[in-house]
């Protein structure tokens, strides 16, 4: 009698056990498994020996494409558009940008806020006129040009990523080069400054390959290649 006792008390006990067990797991152990990768206590199988980098089998993998950036840069590159946009429907701002012209940054100048929170801060678009070779700041609050000004002159501003696609896509449609750069990924940066024109220089890839395989300066005041042609170890560079 006190055996069938013990075991039906068992029999009881068990399942609350096991659950108080599975309760008292860590977290970590927990979402571990939630996530949907095999028990801790089973052997890991990867999927097969050749894919790379390894994969668990049984477990889909979901690519998915994260920005990075916080909500305050994403917040002020929305700005930033929207300030250009506004910056040159402003005549004088249009005529100092003429028929060629590039946006090359700016930012918040000087950040205040009113009683309501709202930001009253002041905002400069920064943009080139290559037929002047000729950087120029504008200056808004909120939706009004306030001031305009000429950088010295000379002055070159930092290069953006979209003047390095503008540059290579002359080197793109120059017969010459055409066929050579067709399909390959560009960098590029500011190269010194001849006569006053405004230089890029530009190194075209093989998609994430390294090293380059051509590359090019391009004159961005005259919208021409200067010089380009694939890289070898016997020729150097032609940047100054």
């Amino acid at each position: 009698m006190q055996r069938f006792f013990a075991s039906s008390l068992a029999l009881i006990l068990l399942p609350a056990s096991y659950a108080l067990a599975q309760e008292a797991r860590p977290e970590y152990l927990k979402a571990y498994e939630r996530g949907g990768l095999p028990p801790i206590e089973n052997p890991i199988v990867f999927r097969d020996a050749q894919t790379f980098p390894p994969e668990l089998k049984g477990l889909r993998v979901v690519e998915a494409k994260v920005d990075v950036r916080s909500a305050d840069d994403r917040d002020m590159a929305a700005r930033m558009k929207a300030a250009a946009a506004v910056a040159f429907r402003d005549r004088r701002v249009k005529d100092a940008a003429g028929a060629r012209f590039v946006v090359l940054g700016g930012g918040m100048l000087d950040p205040k806020k009113d009683e309501s929170g709202l930001d009253k801060g002041e905002l400069a678009v920064d943009f080139y006129n290559y037929e002047r070779n000729r950087a120029y700041r504008a200056v808004l609050v909120g939706d009004a040009v306030v001031s305009l000004r000429a950088q010295p002159k000379g002055y070159q501003p930092k290069e953006t990523r979209a003047e390095v696609q503008a540059a290579a896509a002359i080197v793109a449609k120059d017969p010459k080069h055409a066929r050579a750069v067709a399909g390959l990924v560009s960098r590029g940066l500011r190269a010194p400054s001849e006569g006053g024109d405004r230089l890029l220089y530009v190194l075209f890839y093989r998609g994430k390959e390294r090293p380059a395989l051509y590359d090019a300066t391009v004159n961005m005041s005259d919208a021409r290649v200067v010089q380009a042609g694939p890289i070898t170890p016997g020729r150097a560079r032609r940047v100054k």
